[in-house]
């Protein structure tokens, strides 16, 4: 156990420094969160290339699914996600 209670080690810092990569939080959050994501690549219907849709897809899709479709790095690739879930099936508490 440390001084703030905890029983995850802070960051080490030197007198007068910042933490090289500022303050942690592991073991503090609940634990077994589990959330899913699924990247879909968007294809044509003739020749079933790859094509640059992103915009349209989420223009259309976007009401029916909010925010559990992104954009990915490719203007051909959708991501779709349930979110973060608890182990009790539930959204998880932020």
């Amino acid at each position: 156990m440390f001084a703030d209670g905890s029983s995850v080690r802070p960051p080490r810092t030197r007198p007068g420094r910042q933490a090289l990569f500022g303050a942690h939080r592991f073991g503090r959050s609940a634990a077994y969160s589990l959330g899913i994501e699924e990247a879909l690549q968007i294809l044509a219907r003739d020749g079933y290339g790859l094509v640059s849709k992103v915009d349209e897809a989420l223009a259309e899709l976007r009401p029916n699914v909010g925010d559990h479709m992104k954009r990915e790095l490719y203007q051909s690739v959708v991501e779709i996600s349930t979110g973060s879930l608890d182990r009790s099936n539930g959204p998880a508490a932020s």
